[in-house]
């Protein structure tokens, strides 16, 4: 059975960002992306471009030193819009956090346009994963 395109285009997007692909995810972003964070994670808000996105992400690495492991719990797809449940490990040692987290995306053309993502981290998990910013 083939897979959903736009299932591979989440598949695709997420991989260039931990790889830091940055060819990649000008292929598989859109540069007018929208942006949003929602729960507790550092950057809640509203952005727009692939800038911006990738300023956020990249926070999201730099308090972690880069320890940021992802797995895939599922993703779906139907017409534009795809899903992506997620388990991740943000940290390491005394600073490591695991969370759930689910992400929408719009997708037009092979083209991410629109992503939010819905953070199960709490607020005290959150103060940790903050206090690892050296």
């Amino acid at each position: 059975m083939n897979e959903q395109p736009n299932v591979t285009v989440v598949k695709r997007a997420t991989q260039a960002i931990v790889e830091g692909d940055r060819e990649a995810m000008s292929r598989y972003f859109s540069p007018d992306l929208v942006f949003r964070v929602r729960g507790h994670l550092p950057g809640e808000g509203d952005y727009r471009g692939l800038d911006a996105f990738l300023g956020v992400m990249g926070g999201w690495f730099e308090m972690t030193d880069g320890a940021i492991e992802l797995e895939d719990l599922f993703v779906g797809a139907n017409g534009e819009c795809a899903v992506q449940w997620e388990r991740a490990v943000l940290g390491s040692g005394e600073h490591k956090v695991t969370i759930e987290n689910a992400w929408t995306f719009r997708i037009v053309e092979g083209r991410v346009t629109e992503m939010t993502v819905l953070s199960g981290i709490t607020s005290t998990e959150a103060a940790i994963f903050a206090s690892s910013v050296h």
